[in-house]
């Protein structure tokens, strides 16, 4: 089973919260739990959540400027925005994160400053020693890991709020897909034909409601009531045609290749 191994070096602006996350930390590795998330909650960061439920193979070590814990997730585990979130509201000055993903076999690097996730020289360019301590710390060379695929700068909270987006999404379709497939055995119909029929509906719906949206907007904004009225009748019908093409050139069936030769 692959699983991803992760680094993480934890820098506070004060000696009390350094202390306070260290010894939750502490706790946790001694396997303490009910000590943990008691101060885990008089702090307000839950470390206890992430360690027991999702992190594996935890080491903590400490330096006098940080912090740093190594953990081993699944493959499918991503940052642990909230956990950060809490921090930087609790006195974290800068927090950066290599992660080893064990199917690809390539490294990720994250840098987070003041609530946000920023790039290497943003960071560097104010704490000028961190580029040092991560060429330390980290395995990988932090000059040569690719892109990891998230905009910068962008604050944590948002990060949260996409991410939960895309879960959303995700559940939905998932939901939608075992209505179809409930629907089609009860209809005896095939799969596709009524994921077809469903998207034709939904384009229908789709240009009706661009074409009234623009004849209300255009009415109340421009001169020339009447020419505005006409063009958006006039969407109102081309766009829902066009939609629903798009969908049914989608669900044309290809020709086979090789096919049987006439004799």
């Amino acid at each position: 089973m692959s699983q991803n191994a992760h680094t993480l070096l934890l820098f506070f602006s004060k000696e009390e919260p350094f202390r306070k996350c260290l010894k939750v930390l502490r706790l946790l590795d001694a396997e303490k739990n009910d000590q943990a998330e008691e101060l885990s909650r008089t702090w307000g960061v839950d470390f206890a959540t992430p360690w027991n439920a999702d992190w594996f193979n935890h080491c903590v070590s400490v330096t006098p400027k940080f912090i740093r814990v190594q953990y081993d997730t699944s493959s499918s585990y991503e940052l642990p925005l909230e956990l950060l979130q809490e921090l930087f509201d609790a006195g974290l000055r800068v927090a950066c994160l290599e992660v080893y993903y064990d199917q690809l076999g390539e490294y990720g690097h994250f840098h987070f400053m003041d609530s946000k996730l920023v790039d290497l020289d943003l960071m560097c360019n104010k704490y000028g020693l961190i580029r040092h301590i991560l060429s330390e710390q980290f395995e990988c060379d932090i000059e040569e890991t690719e892109g990891h695929g998230y905009p910068v700068p962008a604050s944590i909270n948002k990060l949260i709020k996409e991410r939960g987006k895309r879960e959303e999404e995700s559940a939905e379709m998932v939901d939608a897909l075992v209505g179809l497939a409930k629907a089609s055995r009860e209809s005896g119909v095939d799969p596709l034909a009524l994921a077809k029929s469903a998207l034709v509906l939904r384009a229908l719906v789709k240009g009706v409601l661009q074409g009234v949206g623009f004849g209300i907007i255009t009415v109340l904004l421009f001169k020339g009531m009447w020419l505005w009225i006409g063009l958006s009748v006039v969407l109102t019908i081309v766009l829902p045609l066009i939609y629903v093409s798009k969908v049914s050139a989608d669900f044309e069936d290809e020709p086979e290749e090789g096919g049987a030769v006439e004799c």
